[in-house]
């Protein structure tokens, strides 16, 4: 999605990747440990809205959606069940991140909602073109963005299972992340059912890139990430065990349990501990204005006298 956006607006690619350089430099100077003691009882909690946009809306039901939040949380505070399964050489790499989703409890107008939205779309499916993300295009238009976590829900096709927005990354309207309905737990994909395909995405929405670095498997390319190892490129699958490849050749091997890769569902198990200081100081530095949102308030209801 960024490669198409760049070849429209060359100056967007020189303003995102001198972004991106800057972030970079002040996430190098961080004193990482020290910081993440001194704020180690912060919990940073986000609202979420979900547009389920399809030509019958009403596939998707209101326990997935809540399936699919609890998901997020549980990868998110590395409280899955699965991370058991986290090998014993990552394991001191594996981290717990202090970012919570609710759903939204209030419209930006100030009335009350589930934090679901659903819109009857005439058209069959969507790509990558944001066309979703306007109600003039079939799709349905953003919660103000500074204020919720937008997620628009719908069938996207050539088998894309999702796509997000990098901070800063284009129009502030379209700000989120898109998923293919089929991903959320319990969905239609096999193997790719149990809700990991958002928090992948929302691993993007928080400035990490995929593990392998996209380099098309030359090794020189990076994820501006330290702990997690150089790999060739994207999984395939669920592997097993020590797995190298030409950008790591011994050791402990890949990462393929990683989020920002693309291995089965089963297999996605971890972020790291230099990811989660990557998304937290993301969203302090890009997405801060989630934080003092009033969406994850109910709204008071008061009775007519």
């Amino acid at each position: 999605r960024l490669d198409s956006l760049f070849e429209k607006n060359s100056s967007l690619r020189e303003r995102f990747e001198q972004n991106r350089d800057r972030f970079n430099l002040r996430l190098q100077q961080r004193k990482r440990i020290s910081q993440r003691e001194e704020n180690a009882g912060i919990t940073y909690t986000i609202p979420v809205v979900f547009h389920i946009v399809l030509s019958d809306p009403s596939v998707v039901t209101d326990e997935q959606i809540q399936a699919q939040l609890d998901k997020l949380n549980n990868v998110f505070s590395g409280i899955n069940a699965d991370s058991s399964s986290i090998p014993s050489w990552f394991k001191p790499l594996f981290a717990k991140s202090k970012i919570r989703f609710c759903l939204a409890q209030r419209t930006p107008d100030g009335a009350p909602s589930t934090g679901i939205t659903r819109t009857v779309s005439s058209s069959n499916s969507f790509t990558y073109d944001d066309k979703v993300k306007y109600a003039n295009s079939g799709g349905n238009n953003s919660w103000n963005t500074n204020d919720y976590y937008n997620v628009w829900i719908c069938r996207l096709s050539n088998d894309l299972l999702g796509y997000a927005t990098f901070p800063e990354d284009g129009d502030v309207d379209a700000q989120g992340v898109v998923i293919d309905y089929r991903s959320l737990p319990g969905g239609g994909y096999a193997n790719y059912n149990t809700g990991k395909t958002l928090c992948h995405e929302t691993g993007h929405y928080f400035n990490l890139y995929h593990i392998w670095g996209d380099d098309n498997g030359a090794c020189t390319g990076t994820d501006y990430v330290d702990d997690t190892p150089n790999q060739a490129n994207s999984s395939t699958g669920c592997s097993s065990g020590i797995k190298t490849d030409r950008c790591t050749t011994g050791g402990n091997g890949i990462m393929y349990q990683n989020y920002m890769d693309y291995s089965y569902d089963a297999c996605l198990l971890m972020f790291t501990t230099e990811q989660v200081e990557r998304m937290e100081s993301a969203l302090l530095t890009y997405r801060s204005s989630l934080l003092s949102s009033q969406a994850c308030t109910p709204v008071t209801l008061y009775n007519n006298d």
